[in-house]
């Protein structure tokens, strides 16, 4: 069965991004202005435009709001273990963030849009303990999805490793951290790593870091693991320079 987006913003960035994910795009008769827009950039990239009734649109949509257009798109393309070193090795500053535990499609969607906002270099996630890149993530992303890298690990503990290995420093979110968020060292290459409200970053992964940090209330397990990321990348942006752009709003924003 053929995989689709659904809605502007999602088809859209995937049209900008790679475009080559996108098999055929699918609009409803009428399209609106936006929705043409959409219509040319497929055609320029030589792909596939068919006009699809409203009944149809609605099965493909399910619940969802389609905007009139969705696109039937390839397998979502993680990127390789060699593509996370190769990222590594040329950003001056990497920022990477490894999401443990996090099975809820609409929190990891919400996750991966405080990540491409706040430019981090690529995420990973497990294979073992994680939703999967899905429609519903893509469309709660808000075309972040689009924009991070995104690595599956095969060995999560060892992907963290690896990259520790490769001079970032490790700080990982826990119930009772050492230090408030905002006192922990993140300018320098780092790889944040969160997990669920309930199980937390599993133990083999807690070993590995050099810092492990909470909120200044010290009530990490009553906030909801997106919020909490935002204010992690939040604090990880602050220190490189780049917390005044977004406090002011002067960064790009992803909007739905």
């Amino acid at each position: 069965m053929a995989e689709h987006l659904v809605g502007v913003h999602a088809v859209e960035e995937w049209l900008v991004a790679d475009p080559s994910r996108i098999e055929a795009l699918l609009v409803e008769p009428g399209a609106t202005p936006r929705v043409m827009k959409l219509v040319d950039l497929a055609r320029k990239a030589g792909i596939s435009v068919r006009t699809v009734p409203g009944p149809a649109m609605a099965k493909i949509a399910g619940p969802r709001n389609s905007q009139g257009v969705a696109a039937e798109v390839k397998p979502f393309p993680y990127l390789s273990s060699e593509g996370l070193e190769r990222i590594v090795a040329a950003a001056t500053t990497p920022l990477i963030l490894a999401v443990d535990g996090v099975t809820d499609p609409q929190n990891l969607g919400a996750i991966l849009r405080s990540a491409a906002f706040f430019g981090v270099d690529a995420v990973v996630l497990p294979q073992d303990r994680s939703a999967p890149i899905s429609p519903v993530v893509e469309r709660t992303a808000a075309g972040g999805v689009a924009r991070v890298p995104i690595h599956q690990a095969g060995s999560f503990v060892s992907c963290i490793d690896q990259l520790k290995a490769a001079g970032l420093r490790c700080v990982v979110s826990v119930v009772g951290g050492s230090r408030p968020v905002d006192q922990a060292a993140m300018a320098g290459p780092s790889v944040l790593v969160v997990g669920s409200e309930g199980q937390g970053v599993r133990p083999s992964v807690r070993k590995l870091a050099d810092d492990r940090v909470m909120l200044a209330s010290g009530k990490l397990d009553s906030l909801n693991v997106a919020t909490f990321t935002g204010i992690f990348l939040y604090e990880a942006a602050r220190q490189r320079g780049l917390g005044s752009d977004v406090a002011h709003g002067t960064q790009e924003t992803i909007s739905p």
